[in-house]
């Protein structure tokens, strides 16, 4: 089924062009290539435990439950974190993958300092095979070639304008691309992309080339909110009101530090907890950190600073929960 996304009405937000550049909504600054260079001089080796490299700091690991993922109950919203940004969901029969990234490294060639610091739990001969895949932006830690080859290339690929071109070189045939308040439905499910203030590039020449954004994707009446990467922004609140609650958010907590080149990028904690109570969240998940050494933060600290921010704003521990690597958490 060939699919044209619409627009939702009234939705108060367009992506907008500067010069062929996409542009944020609430932030004029985000970094160049320059400041990434500048931070990497000056970048000092993390504090904590073991400095920041031993295994004691990481999320702890389960096994997958792959021969139940491959039979989960229709009704229920089933998501199984596989480290970093990725997702697999399920819901209404369908099986949905997000920002999917298996490999040893999150860069085009292997990078030592950017190796995974634990193995990833994907098996492709033991996975259900997709219905769905939902890219966020074309950072090589949320689109990964190696990754996105491993899954069918009939696979119905979502992604944010200006991503369609690199995805059909790659084989994909069935690519739909959305700008913000865009969406598909089918029969039971509906696919919403939204905001999210962030950036994109795969080289110096193609900086905020491509979209990025967040999505909403919701099925019999049942809503899960993936943020991919976004810093906080003015219009979270505002985004909260238009959506109403959610039932479950995967919301990024890690690559915060320095706050003077992350902050317009990635969420700390506490602003995963703010953007959890702006969306009414009935639950939040963890993702994007204790994956890949991505910022200068110690590798325990964002759980630390999560159970700070839970007692702030009054949250229990199951409403914003940090998934231990192939956990699978039922609602």
């Amino acid at each position: 089924m060939g699919y044209r996304p619409e627009r939702l009405p009234g939705f108060p937000w367009n992506a907008s062009r500067k010069e062929g550049r996409f542009q944020n909504i609430d932030s004029p600054w985000v970094p160049r290539w320059n400041d990434v260079f500048r931070w990497k001089l000056a970048s000092r080796s993390p504090r904590g435990r073991d400095g920041g490299h031993g295994a004691a700091c990481l999320p702890e690991e389960v096994l997958v439950d792959w021969p139940a993922l491959r039979n989960p109950p229709p009704e229920r919203i089933v998501a199984t974190w596989l480290g970093h940004s990725t997702f697999l969901l399920q819901l209404g029969g369908l099986t949905v993958f997000t920002d999917p990234l298996f490999g040893e490294y999150c860069a085009p060639w292997p990078i030592p300092g950017f190796r995974r610091r634990r193995p990833s739990p994907f098996r492709l001969e033991e996975s259900p095979a997709p219905d769905l895949v939902i890219l966020s932006h074309s950072h090589f830690d949320h689109c990964d070639r190696a990754s996105l080859q491993q899954l069918p290339r009939a696979t119905l690929v979502c992604c944010p304008m200006g991503l369609r071109p690199l995805l059909a070189r790659w084989g994909f045939r069935r690519v739909v691309e959305f700008g913000w308040g865009e969406f598909i439905a089918d029969g039971s499910w509906k696919l919403l992309c939204l905001p999210a203030q962030h950036a994109s590039a795969r080289s110096p020449l193609d900086r905020d080339r491509v979209l990025w954004c967040s999505w909403l994707f919701s099925s019999g009446g049942r809503r899960i909110f993936f943020a991919g990467d976004t810093g906080y922004a003015r219009f979270h609140a505002d985004l909260g009101k238009l959506l109403g609650p959610v039932e479950l958010a995967l919301l990024p907590i890690g690559a915060y530090e320095p706050s003077w080149l992350q902050q317009p990028l990635h969420l700390n904690p506490m602003e995963a907890a703010q953007l959890h109570r702006d969306l009414k969240s009935g639950m939040s998940l963890a993702m994007h950190w204790g994956t890949f050494r991505l910022s200068d933060e110690p590798w325990e600290e964002p759980l630390r600073l999560l159970a700070d921010a839970r007692q702030l704003f009054g949250l229990s521990e199951d409403s914003f929960r940090a998934p231990k690597f192939g956990e699978t958490i039922r609602l």
